[in-house]
Parts: structure tokens; C-alpha cells; sequence
């Protein structure tokens, strides 16, 4: 639900469903190495805005431990997370990636990841500075968000690359 209507889902592919994957146990190792937080799955779903209501759900996310309560939500997420990870599909169009990425950043959210696999870069988004691109020959770095941790690009999308999938 953006703005109050619903819009339907997209669905990720085979290579844009592995990327996910991946970025999730990358993103989920770090945070359980170092007990940061709890890192959620796609299908959960954070209200970001009340009014007009706007639930998204990101491929992966990250809520941080100063900012969780004793008992973790069991329906949907009244927060934005600390990280929210976009995987662009194809058939995604470019103005609704942008538009989320606004809405988790007006939400709360400290730091977007927009992953572009057909770029094989990650667009890094935060409210206090530009838009900063990642391609394949950098190390994508969690900053304050997510100390600790750092992925070498060419590991996430090489393997996929090649293979098409």
C-alpha cells in the first residue's frame, strides 16, 4: 500500500532472487557476529507513513537493537527499519524505485540500498548526503548503520552474471 492504494507486488526473478539471498545472509552474518539488531525477510512489512498509509516491504531490512522493544512485533512493523534493501527487477520501472526509495527515507529509514543487477551497482541512499553508486569493482559498506560490514561487489553479482539466471 502506497499513499493509501494498494499497488501490486513485484516479484523477483531467479538471479534477482539469489542477490537477495545472498545480501541477506551477508547482511544477517554480521549483525548475529556482532549482535546488532534483527535482520527480517522480504515478506515483512513496515507501515512507514500513517497518513496516507504506505506499508512497504523491502527484500531485506534491519531494525537496530536501541530501537527494538522487548517483544518484536507480530503483525505489521509500526517503524521504518534502520536498512531497507531494494532489488530492482527489470520489469521494475525506474520512477517507482526512486518513489520507494523516497518513502523509506521520509519513513525514518538511516539507509537504502537500491540494488540494480542489471548494472550489477548498488545505489547507497541516506537523508544527509547524495545519492553515492557502488559498481562491481567496489566494496559495498555498511557505515554507521551497519558496522562491520563490507561486500566486495564483484562477489555478489559475478556468479550471476555469467550464468543468466
Amino acid at each position: 500500500m502506497v499513499r493509501g492504494l494498494l499497488r501490486e507486488a513485484e516479484t523477483l526473478g531467479g538471479r534477482d532472487g539469489a542477490i537477495a539471498s545472498d545480501l541477506l545472509g551477508n547482511v544477517a552474518s554480521v549483525v548475529t557476529g556482532h549482535d546488532l539488531g534483527l535482520v527480517f525477510i522480504s515478506n515483512t512489512q513496515y507501515e512507514l507513513i500513517r497518513e496516507p498509509r504506505t506499508i512497504l516491504k523491502p527484500d531485506v531490512s534491519f531494525i537496530a537493537n536501541d530501537r527494538l522493544p522487548d517483544e518484536v512485533w507480530a503483525g505489521i512493523v509500526p517503524i521504518a527499519p534502520d536498512l531497507a534493501v531494494e532489488v530492482a527487477s527489470p520489469s521494475n520501472r525506474q520512477a517507482d524505485i526512486l518513489d520507494k526509495v523516497a518513502l523509506y527515507l521520509a519513513g525514518g529509514t538511516r539507509l537504502d540500498w537500491l540494488v540494480r543487477p542489471e548494472h550489477q551497482s548498488v545505489s547507497a541512499f541516506r537523508t544527509d548526503r547524495p545519492e553515492r553508486i557502488f559498481t562491481i569493482r567496489d566494496e559495498l559498506d555498511g557505515e554507521d548503520v551497519l558496522p562491520g560490514f563490507r561486500l566486495p561487489l564483484e562477489r555478489l553479482f559475478h556468479r550471476r552474471g555469467r550464468r543468466g539466471t
